[in-house]
């Protein structure tokens, strides 16, 4: 009933955002992890991630170094151990931050600044020339539709790298 009355669903991808979904309401998605946990297909869809932090490196990896160490897809607490990995999540200014930018979204029906559709665009370009050169198929879109938090972006330079 809930998600069928309300404006937009925010959700960390645990399963109401499929209730969310069938009711086509924007959404939220909080910390988001594995990377490939995304649907890349929802232009109503805006999302940040958890951050990758190398203990070896003792830097927050970038989207291509994530894929390149096979981080991508994985989940498992013992094997980011294994790999010296730490996945740090939104701090609590964070998450409000995000809210506050997707309550804006929505209410103007999703419409960027300049600045922040050029940032999206990168993202999306290397996020697609990773996962299709991971999955090697014909199951992966030819676009992007889905926003990375404006937030999100401008917190972690290093994610273009």
């Amino acid at each position: 009933f809930l998600p069928y009355k309300s404006e937009f669903g925010i959700t960390t991808n645990t399963g109401i955002d499929s209730v969310c979904e069938i009711f086509r309401k924007p959404m939220l998605c909080l910390n988001l992890c594995p990377i490939v946990d995304n649907r890349i297909f929802n232009p109503k869809f805006m999302f940040n991630y958890k951050r990758y932090y190398s203990n070896l490196d003792n830097k927050f990896l970038s989207l291509d170094e994530i894929f390149y160490h096979e981080l991508h897809a994985l989940s498992d607490k013992n094997k980011l151990n294994i790999k010296k990995i730490k996945i740090v999540e939104q701090s609590s200014q964070e998450v409000l931050d995000d809210v506050i930018t997707f309550e804006t979204f929505v209410k103007n029906n999703f419409k960027y600044q300049e600045k922040d559709m050029l940032l999206q665009e990168k993202f999306r370009k290397k996020l697609l020339i990773n996962l299709q050169e991971i999955y090697k198929c014909d199951l992966i879109p030819n676009s992007i539709q889905s926003i990375l938090s404006p937030n999100f972006v401008n917190s972690n330079p290093n994610w273009f790298q």
